[in-house]
């Protein structure tokens, strides 16, 4: 199964249309949703990012399915505890996301990260990922992963949900939600 993505940092110019939502004339990204192997039983694991290590993953389908709900809402309003298409905060994307696809998560970052699985810092990040922002005891942003490098969030009081870098410099880790 494909899901064709059409990315784009959004625009924070006052006053334009709504935004476009690609990369540039004729630039698409391609996701490719697959299943994940199974785990490996606990105590057996593989080294951190290899097929087999203790995390496992939504089967693909549903990861699509959060990550095209997520990309569906590009351009809605930031609102601080919104969860719906009237606005969401980065927390109530999330979430909203994964309800979905058939998987329940709690409301808040902090309650998102706790919630894992995370997964090993050497770890390849795919579709669907959940990163993070601030600390372990409090976290303070989460954005779900759309490609290489680039995550879907609604970041603040003044912006829509945009598609951005995940290279941010409070980086804390990421998680894999799970059924």
């Amino acid at each position: 199964m494909s899901l064709m993505l059409g990315l784009q940092a959004l625009r924070p110019d006052v006053g334009d249309p709504p935004p476009q939502h690609s990369l540039g004339p004729g630039h698409q990204v391609s996701i490719v949703v697959a299943s994940a192997p199974a785990p490996s039983p606990p105590g057996t694991a593989g080294p951190p990012g290899t097929p087999g290590a203790a995390v496992s993953a939504l089967p693909g389908r549903a990861t699509g399915l959060a990550v095209g709900y997520a990309q569906a809402q590009l351009g809605t309003p930031y609102l601080w505890g919104g969860g719906t298409a009237a606005g969401f905060d980065c927390s109530g994307l999330v979430q909203a996301a994964y309800h979905a696809a058939g998987l329940e998560l709690p409301r808040t970052a902090q309650q998102q990260y706790d919630a894992g699985p995370r997964l090993p810092a050497a770890a390849p990040l795919e579709p669907g990922d959940l990163v993070f922002f601030g600390s372990p005891t409090n976290v303070t942003h989460v954005g779900i992963v759309a490609a290489d490098n680039q995550m879907i969030d609604a970041p603040h009081a003044g912006a829509v949900v945009r598609v951005e870098s995940y290279h941010w410099h409070d980086y804390l880790g990421a998680t894999r939600p799970s059924g």
